[in-house]
């Protein structure tokens, strides 16, 4: 069931600063960091409304012994995970949007007892965007449906909303995206604010987003080039050289190597260059030469 939603875009200055300790993108971590306590393959066959793609891109959420994963191209669940052998069922997400792609995401909001679902739509005008859904623990095949389209967010009914992904606050739902025009070119970032409470109980409901079209935003590559451009634009610089470029906390010359740093889809790379905040991200220049 869908319903009826309205929006309101906020500025930058809407939103407040990040604060506290800077989290690193690589993390190295031990082979025994994780503790399996039940491995249990979901059946490689499907029913006959969807399909399994080599690339299947998981995701997985649980209330007890409530489970839902989801992958291309499919939704399985079951309400029996603590036994021995889950039995798992599945549903069709095309019954969620007819437009459905991929790049499927599910969480659990405990506060709420709801899973929450988000999926890329591709097709023409409005059918392209974003779904959001929403269903109680207990009812995983039950789901209120939101649908999400580039005019949702200050642009173009018909824009791709690639790479979408969920999280969750005590109150709110948060949404990104990045979006791209009909040509295929990048347009902006966005983050939307979506209320829980009318999401839970199938509500219509209003909404904060806000995008951006600076150079660093969710999941962009950070390139060592446009350093050295911005070196050599400067007046009397006949020559550059890095000798570090590496995400903060991580000794590695494997960045500089490659000259670029990738970053995962819901991280934004950061370079505050403060005093007061050095795990904030800093700039060291060497300048030799001159008068």
């Amino acid at each position: 069931m869908a319903k009826s939603v309205s929006s309101t875009e906020v500025g930058a200055a809407s939103v407040a600063p990040l604060k506290g300790p800077q989290t690193s993108p690589v993390k190295n971590n031990a082979p025994t960091t994780f503790t399996v306590f039940k491995d249990n393959a979901i059946p490689s066959a499907c029913s006959s409304s969807c399909a399994q793609s080599t690339v299947n891109e998981p995701d997985t959420a649980n209330s007890g012994k409530y489970i839902v994963q989801t992958s291309n191209w499919d939704i399985a669940y079951t309400s029996n995970g603590g036994a021995g052998t889950p039995t798992w069922s599945y549903q069709n997400p095309y019954s969620l949007q007819s437009g459905f792609c991929c790049d499927q995401t599910v969480t659990y909001v405990p506060s709420r007892d709801r899973f929450v679902y988000e999926g890329l739509t591709l097709g023409s005008g409005s059918t392209q965007g974003i779904t959001i859904a929403t269903t109680r623990s207990a009812s995983p095949t039950s789901w209120c449906v939101y649908h999400f389209d580039g005019s949702s967010f200050g642009g173009t009914a018909g824009d791709l909303l690639d790479y979408p992904k969920i999280a969750y606050s005590n109150n709110d739902l948060y949404l990104t995206w990045n979006n791209y025009n009909s040509s295929g070119s990048w347009v902006n970032t966005g983050l939307a604010r979506l209320p829980i409470d009318p999401l839970a109980s199938c509500a219509g409901f209003s909404y904060n987003y806000i995008t951006r079209t600076d150079n660093f935003t969710f999941g962009q590559t950070v390139y060592l080039s446009p350093l050295y451009a911005a070196a050599r634009s400067v007046a009397g610089v006949t020559a550059v050289a890095t000798t570090t470029f590496q995400p903060q906390g991580v000794a590695t010359s494997q960045y500089l190597d490659a000259g670029e740093i990738k970053l995962a889809a819901l991280q934004i790379a950061r370079l505050d260059n403060d005093r007061n905040f050095p795990d904030h991200g800093q700039l060291t220049l060497l300048m030799e030469g001159g008068k």
